[in-house]
């Protein structure tokens, strides 16, 4: 899964965001700062979005 790391989508008005599993919290939130928009999670700058889903349902 590193090697899908893309941001599919953002509905900023929603505040929904669609990305592949390898995208790390630090990318997500960087690509989500002009917006005014963050992923409030802190589980460490290179925690990717596929492991922090996959510890949440362990």
């Amino acid at each position: 899964m590193s090697n899908m790391k893309k941001i599919i989508t953002l509905h900023d008005q929603d505040m929904q965001v669609t990305v592949q599993p390898g995208v790390s919290w630090n990318e997500l939130n960087e690509y989500l700062l002009p917006y005014g928009l963050m992923l409030g999670v802190d589980p460490g700058p290179d925690a990717s979005i596929g492991g922090m889903v996959f510890f949440r349902i362990l």
